[in-house]
């Protein structure tokens, strides 16, 4: 296991400020354990409101739903063991 990871994500909850992490990401069916710190990339497009949002989401980008989500929060990644640290780095891609 290593100890840096790095990966993008399918939206953004700005309800709990959870993080969807899906299987359709190219990780395989079977998404391994995060490592102890983890650099998700993502955009200001992938914001949405609520996880019914994101759910709708991910219905409409494949047409086979994702075998495993992952959805991260604050409160859940810290109850996890060891040191853990998760840092979003968020990339503007929409103007209004």
């Amino acid at each position: 296991r290593y100890p840096l990871g790095a990966t993008l994500c399918e939206a953004l909850v700005a309800t709990n400020g959870g993080i969807v992490i899906s299987s359709n990401l190219g990780l395989g069916i079977n998404i391994p354990a995060l490592p102890e710190a983890t650099v998700v990339l993502a955009f200001t497009s992938q914001v949405v409101s609520d996880w019914q949002t994101a759910n709708e989401r991910l219905k409409e980008l494949y047409a086979d739903y994702p075998e495993q989500i992952i959805i991260t929060s604050p409160s859940s990644y810290a109850y996890r063991k060891g040191h853990q640290s998760l840092y979003l780095i968020l990339i503007e891609d929409e103007t209004n």
